[in-house]
């Protein structure tokens, strides 16, 4: 749900002021300004001349010690605009920030994380909407979050991990002007997970329980909760194979939908074949209770899970089973090198708009939180890496879902892959997202794919492209969009703090809503300032390490994408 991408308008900025940097042991602090002076020329309606500046000055904050590790940003956009001699001026702040803690020694953590950014009011039109120009399509959200999270906690007998978090999510309009009402989003969510398996003690018999909640409450809404139970117990009855007993229980509320808990329950029996956490697991199932949601009505079904590691680098896993509403599958295919990062992925998840927006990316690049373009960021060498203070994973492509808190059943199937030589990057990204409202029959089809490719040419320049596009096909409409976004750019380093850019733009918006046709053109001249950039990249690169995953397949019914 996050709006992602290469396509915002602030990639590029111009410095007017800048603090020295402040380096005390671990504390680091990284002014910026940047700067973009714009000319577009639009036809919604008819031509129309759009100049506007921008003026960003922004403010970075990281903090490392052996207990506590922080990262905090700000940045506020300013805009000058001139419409056809009709002129105005308007503020945008955003940021995020994220904080961990070691309440005990590598066991319990107290978390803090949030964010307020701008997204488009309109899924189908991402690539035309920005704050430049149509700030009025565009919606501030803020989150905010905080909680504990449990991680090593084991002795023989058992291991415990999980956490707890509370969240609480807004979203409204950006002007005043606005019926505020028109995009209005205040929730507060609960969130919870718990894990726990055997221990060492055990070497035949294993077994897990995990348990899943999620609530949420809705100021100008009705409420909405989840409780998910699984579990299973595996013997090994002769070398590599084990008999299988689960049970699975999943108990939901929509007070929009019924003012009554409806529960989906089975359990069954199967077979595992495991050499080495390499395993495929085979089980019969049976319905105890049907949800009133799900979409079939059989009374049995066999479910399987598999896991391959075919080498250090290549991972493959998969798995179909039944949830309340109905069949559910899920693919993923993982390879990484110095160079090169493939992530293919099938998913099924519930969620909603403000549940969306703190879940985490599978994207193939770890950038920095404020970065600009992908050469900011790079492709970790390790399945397993570990994000750190000011780093995300992004995907890059430009994907939003419908910004309501309706809940929904997405059903995505993403394609990310990169490559980083050494004059040569490039992005690639296609996205096939079908969500399902529940309780309606409305749907929503979105086919989004995008690239982005940088070639240096010198030792400070280079070429950079981008070219996106997003179809939308709301099952409940006869009219689809499709817009297109193009770009192509100079980019020119002068030295470690200077940074020039200058990039041509064409957006177009195809629809079958008469008079919703949209093109434009745009040219962007660039400056920006980063007194302490290399050593923000510098005290990334040291700070970032790999850890091994020791998931061996007990992480059952998508624990983590709950």
């Amino acid at each position: 749900m996050k709006k992602k991408g290469l396509y915002a308008s602030h990639i590029v900025l111009l410095s007017i002021i800048a603090t020295p940097s402040i380096r005390a042991a671990e504390l680091a602090f990284f002014p910026s300004v940047r700067t973009t002076a714009a000319h577009t020329e639009s036809s919604p309606n008819g031509p129309l001349d759009t100049s506007y500046v921008e003026v960003t000055p922004s403010f970075a904050l990281s903090y490392q010690s052996a207990k506590l590790t922080t990262y905090a940003s700000i940045s506020n956009r300013y805009f000058y605009r001139d419409v056809e001699d009709d002129t105005s001026s308007e503020n945008f702040l955003t940021g995020n920030y994220n904080a961990r803690y070691e309440l005990i020694d590598a066991s319990l953590y107290l978390l803090g994380y949030g964010s307020q950014s701008y997204n488009s009011i309109n899924g189908s039109t991402l690539l035309i909407d920005d704050l430049a120009t149509t700030p009025q399509n565009q919606t501030k959200t803020k989150s905010n979050s905080a909680g504990f999270e449990a991680t090593n906690i084991e002795n023989s007998w058992f291991a415990l991990s999980g956490r707890a978090i509370v969240s609480k999510f807004e979203s409204d309009n950006t002007s005043d002007a606005l019926d505020s009402d028109q995009v209005s989003i205040d929730n507060t969510n609960y969130t919870s997970r718990l894990s726990i398996r055997s221990g060492k003690r055990f070497s035949r018999l294993n077994w897990i329980v995990n348990d899943n909640y999620r609530k949420t409450e809705r100021d100008d809404g009705e409420d909405s909760s989840r409780h998910a139970l699984n579990g299973n117990i595996r013997y090994e009855f002769v070398d590599n194979w084990q008999a299988i007993v689960r049970y699975n229980e999943s108990v939901q509320r929509f007070d929009n939908i019924d003012d009554e808990d409806d529960t989906f329950r089975s359990y069954g029996a199967g077979l595992r074949y495991d050499v080495n956490n390499n395993f495929i697991d085979l089980v019969y199932n049976k319905v105890a209770e049907q949800s009133n949601f799900s979409d079939t009505d059989n009374d049995e079904f066999f479910s399987f899970r598999f896991n391959f590691r075919l080498s250090p680098r290549t991972q493959l896993s998969g798995s179909r089973d039944q949830d309340f509403y109905g069949d559910t599958e899920s693919l993923r295919f993982t390879f990484a090198n110095r160079k090169f990062r493939l992530s293919t992925q099938y998913s099924e998840e519930v969620t909603a708009t403000s549940t969306a927006f703190g879940e985490d990316s599978t994207g193939v690049f770890v950038c920095p939180a404020d970065y600009l373009t992908v050469d900011d960021c790079f492709i970790p060498d390790s399945l397993t890496y570990t994000l750190q203070p000011g780093e995300t994973f992004q995907d890059l492509s430009t994907f939003q879902d419908s910004l309501n808190d309706d809940e929904r059943v997405r059903k995505s199937l993403t394609i990310n892959t990169g490559y980083r030589f050494n004059r040569l990057t490039v992005a690639v990204q296609g996205r096939r997202t079908r969500v399902n409202f529940l309780g309606s029959n409305e749907t929503t089809l979105q086919h989004t794919a995008s690239g982005s490719a940088i070639l240096r040419i010198g030792v400070k320049t280079s070429l950079r492209g981008r070219a996106a596009m997003v179809i939308s096909e709301p099952d409940d409409s006869e009219f689809d969009n499709k817009s297109y976004l193009g770009s192509l750019g100079l980019y020119y380093q002068l030295n470690n703090d200077i940074n020039f850019f200058v990039e041509g733009q064409y957006r177009v918006l195809e629809s079958d809503v008469p008079l919703a046709e949209y093109q434009e053109r745009r040219i962007l001249f660039n400056m920006s300032y980063t007194p302490g950039r290399q050593r923000a990249r510098q005290l990334r690169q040291n700070s970032r390490a790999s850890t091994t995953n020791n998931d061996n397949g007990n992480n059952i019914n998508n624990f983590n994408n709950f």
